[in-house]
């Protein structure tokens, strides 16, 4: 089946730039959605369409009817934005039907949502993948498949996931409480050594977690060094990128991690930005995010954080110094 899902995603990628777009929503579940449903293993019958659930609505596909694994899927357009309003109808065929997950997508971005977690519709995301991300949507798809359903691992997925988004954040965020929590142990354990959450969340970000400096593994990409000025660290959602500020733009510093997904009112503008940087050789494409492997140079602090987090971003609260000073304080405020 890994075959047939790898193929399938390769096909329907064509789509992006080599084939005509899917021109409305019912050709884009029959050119591209159904097609991936398939290929992860669900045979016709298994993939109900616009058929009426027991609350009398009608979910675009409801998958493995009338057993104890349905799930529901939410399609539109190719072209059409995924809204708040998509999101909360798709969570309420789960809620309504007593379902746990349901996906939302467009064909080019897929996300999957919890119902089993409290809070708003938006709050249920445990993952999402665009079509362009091989490596994200092959796993999020492989997750989704009839064999990892039937098998309830696709919750091991949404764990995991939900996990790391968590760990990635909190790492690398001075004023989280995982950190706050690492430095009172760090004082109760080395009562001499003078630390803070800054220099914590720096010494994590480099994986300098050692004795030895030396005997550190060299990192896959280049680390981020300084050169002589202030630093300030952004973490976004599991990305953290570090860079200074020269009085007139703000340089993202090679070593950093930018959003590999975009926010949803921000699709088209992030992807010509990153496109913009792969062309010129600056960034590179790991699982969850893209690497940055050249200093890019942007012409203010919140051009440099909308590529961060995927969106629109104030840089000036955004990016702050080791002592969580943000560049507004320091620079502007006075």
């Amino acid at each position: 089946m890994s075959a047939n899902l790898e193929a399938a995603v390769h096909e329907a990628q064509r789509y992006l730039n080599e084939l005509p777009a899917p021109p409305n929503e019912a050709n884009t579940c029959d050119w591209v959605i159904r097609p991936l449903l398939v290929a992860a293993g669900y045979l016709n019958h298994e993939i109900l369409a616009q058929s009426g659930d027991i609350a009398k609505k009608i979910p675009d596909y409801t998958l493995l009817p009338s057993t104890d694994h349905a799930w529901f899927l939410e399609a539109k357009a190719w072209t059409a934005a995924l809204e708040s309003i998509h999101v909360d109808q798709a969570m309420n065929y789960a809620h309504l039907n007593g379902r746990r997950w349901v996906v939302l997508t467009n064909g080019k971005e897929w996300r999957l949502y919890d119902d089993h977690i409290q809070g708003k519709s938006s709050d249920r995301l445990v993952a999402s993948a665009t079509l362009q991300d091989t490596p994200g949507v092959f796993k999020l798809l492989t997750a989704l498949s009839r064999d990892s359903i039937l098998a309830q691992k696709v919750e091991e997925y949404a764990s995991e996931r939900r996990l790391r988004e968590y760990l990635g954040t909190a790492l690398a965020d001075p004023a989280s409480q995982v950190i706050k929590a690492i430095m009172q142990t760090i004082k109760k354990d080395l009562p001499s050594v003078k630390v803070d959450t800054g220099t914590i969340v720096e010494i994590i970000g480099r994986g300098q977690m050692t004795k030895d400096p030396i005997a550190a593994p060299t990192p896959v990409t280049a680390p981020i060094e300084p050169k002589g000025d202030h630093l300030f660290t952004f973490a976004h959602k599991g990305v953290k990128a570090v860079g200074r500020y020269n009085g007139k733009g703000f340089v993202i510093l090679a070593g950093s991690q930018v959003a590999k997904f975009a926010q949803t009112s921000a699709v088209e503008f992030h992807a010509k930005a990153i496109n913009k940087l792969i062309a010129a050789g600056e960034i590179t494409e790991s699982d969850s995010h893209w690497d940055v492997i050249k200093d890019i140079t942007f012409n203010s602090p919140s051009a440099a954080s909308n590529v961060v987090v995927g969106g629109a971003s104030n840089g000036w609260d955004c990016w702050k110094d080791s002592k969580c000073r943000s560049l507004d304080k320091l620079f502007r405020s006075k």
